[in-house]
């Protein structure tokens, strides 16, 4: 097993956790030697849904906010104030893809755990030769939630990392605040 950023990145069974696979190897392990745990997940792109999500939990927030800002007032000034806040909208929707993706790696890092988070596996196996630093297409390709109910883990906690956007900065700056300690 070989630890990158936070991301475990498990070896086939019959790899060496240095290196790439060794034919001579038999099938007794060391206490070192890690098997790699099976995804029962779908075979989604895991990238495009998380940004999806993302997406969507930021749409939902700028809609439930221009709800509220219209409520009471004439239409004519909820249409030039919806107007007026057109970047804010496309400012608040790239941040909860940002969310999302800082999120999912938060999970994927294994920096939270618990009954409420998403459990991830690594696919990543050893070629012929071993690439660090991973490839960001080989990260997304190959890490995920371990089974379905991950996978609507991830996604849920996605949706709320768009829709709440103070909910991912607070969190950072919490794992910075315990790491100065």
């Amino acid at each position: 097993m070989v630890s990158f950023i936070g991301v475990r990145v498990v070896a086939a069974e019959n790899a060496s956790p240095t290196g790439p696979p060794n034919a001579s190897q038999g099938t007794s392990h060391n206490a070192d030697d890690v098997k790699p745990v099976e995804s029962t997940s779908p075979g989604l792109p895991i990238g495009a849904l998380v940004a999806i999500a993302g997406i969507m939990g930021a749409t939902f927030s700028i809609l439930q906010r221009a709800q509220r800002s219209t409520l009471g007032t004439e239409p004519v000034v909820a249409l030039f104030s919806l107007r007026a806040a057109r970047r804010q909208a496309y400012l608040s929707i790239i941040s909860g893809v940002i969310s999302a993706l800082v999120i999912f790696c938060v999970f994927a890092g294994g920096m939270v755990q618990g009954a409420l988070f998403p459990t991830f596996v690594n696919k990543f196996t050893y070629g012929t030769t071993v690439r660090f630093p991973m490839k960001l297409y080989d990260f997304f390709n190959s890490t995920g939630p371990q089974t379905h109910l991950d996978h609507g883990k991830l996604l849920v906690w996605c949706f709320i990392a768009g829709f709440a956007e103070r909910f991912v900065p607070d969190m950072l700056d919490r794992f910075t605040s315990a790491a100065k300690k």
